[in-house]
């Protein structure tokens, strides 16, 4: 017994040695990157899925491999609560953790939803890849240890958040830029969601001016593809001016489900629905002004759909911009037009009826203000067509109740033609 114990400590201290002696080679000179492949670090991104919100635009995660000592693990930004818990998402208080796991079983879970997983090693220095590895360790220990921000707290801006910090003594310079990088974050946002359009026009509502504020180049890169854009010209260079790539090697290709990886929707999209919305109500406002009486049920049919999906929306922004800790969701343009004051207007107006005039200039008022925000935001960077439609629609009922007054006396004048001479 007593050998076996002298035998395993001198193993292990064989082993410590080794250990030490690799970082303190490389610890000499930490310009030069880590050939020995004794640790290897790669940037992990998995492709955007249309199936779930937080999965639209991606993931991106740290792939650290130990061939030595077959550790192969993935260090993933995960959220805590299930994300069927909507209102807990939206409410901001859903907690993020990072989490270790193999990066067999991380690519798996990506195979099942059809999600196509790169791999691009990072041209990292032996020091600067076991101070990688022990801040990641660190954050894992945490657990919980910060508040999801899709806008602020994202995977993606996680990851670059962390190799930058394992650069103590060094920095990342980027080379050419693309030019979606000089726009704001809204437009980034924007730009990556154009697959997903339905997404696309919720994500529109949700963000606030946080998203229009400017902010450092990290804090742009928030779409997990975007990392491998920025980073494909971009180098590390030491205090004495000297430069290396960031991305060294060709990608590997974890896995790939071919063309069919983002299945498409056969849902119509948002522009083709709202657009039939706005044609239809055009059609049934124009009839309905030459045949009041045989139009009359449809046209309180498509008041009463609109304006609910209209007070529906304005409860949900009015939660949005009071009562989430959402740091990226605040106030927004659409609370102009998307707000609970029509609905609090309805609700009074049939507690304490209103004369019918007042009823035809709150009417008139609103159609002004539809059609005002539709003309202010037609050459703004992100146009929202089907948004436009949709509020259009609203326009076309709120000023043909206002001008129902005038359509009577139309109405009286053709029915009754001497009436006014006498």
């Amino acid at each position: 017994m007593m050998r076996f114990r002298r035998w395993l400590a001198a193993l292990c201290g064989v082993l410590c040695v080794s250990f030490h002696a690799w970082g303190d080679v490389h610890k000499a000179d930490p310009l030069w990157a880590d050939t020995t492949d004794f640790v290897r670090v790669s940037l992990v991104v998995s492709a955007p899925s249309g199936g779930a919100l937080y999965s639209t635009l991606g993931h991106a995660t740290l792939r650290m491999e130990c061939p030595t000592y077959g550790m192969d693990y993935c260090f993933s930004s995960e959220i805590a609560q299930p994300m069927e818990e909507v209102w807990g998402f939206l409410a901001g208080k859903a907690r993020v953790g990072l989490v270790v796991v193999r990066i067999s079983d991380y690519v798996a879970a990506q195979k099942a939803e059809r999600r196509k997983v790169t791999g691009y090693p990072l041209n990292l220095t032996a020091e600067e890849k076991r101070e990688l590895w022990r801040l990641l360790d660190g954050k894992v220990a945490e657990g919980l240890y910060m508040t999801y921000d899709y806008l602020n707290r994202g995977c993606g801006l996680e990851v670059v958040s962390f190799v930058d910090c394992a650069l103590a003594r060094e920095r990342i310079v980027y080379g050419r830029l693309p030019e979606w990088v000089h726009g704001s974050r809204r437009e980034i946002a924007c730009r990556a969601l154009e697959p997903f359009p339905w997404t696309r026009v919720f994500m529109m509502l949700m963000m606030g001016d946080e998203a229009d504020r400017e902010v450092a180049l990290e804090k742009r890169v928030m779409v997990p593809a975007d990392i491998v854009e920025v980073w494909s010209d971009a180098c590390i260079e030491d205090t004495a001016g000297c430069r290396r790539p960031l991305l060294a090697g060709a990608p590997e290709v974890l896995y790939d489900p071919g063309a069919d990886a983002v299945p498409s929707s056969r849902f119509p999209g948002p522009l083709a629905v709202f657009g039939a919305v706005l044609l239809m109500t055009v059609l049934l406002t124009v009839a309905q002004w030459r045949h009041a009486g045989s139009w009359r049920r449809c046209g309180r049919v498509a008041d009463a759909v609109l304006f609910a999906v209209q007070a529906l929306a304005g409860l949900f922004m009015t939660f949005l911009w009071w009562c989430s800790d959402l740091v990226a969701t605040g106030w927004n343009k659409y609370h102009v037009v998307l707000n609970i004051l029509p609905l609090a207007v309805y609700v009074w107006g049939r507690v304490r009826p209103f004369a019918p005039d007042v009823w035809r200039k709150v009417y008139g008022f609103y159609g002004l203000v539809l059609a005002g925000f539709i003309v202010s935001c037609a050459w703004q960077p992100c146009p929202d067509y089907p948004l436009w439609c949709l509020f259009g629609a609203m326009a076309v009922r709120c000023f043909y109740h206002a001008s129902i007054k005038k359509k009577e006396r139309i109405n009286n004048h053709k029915s009754n033609p001497k009436k006014k001479k006498q």
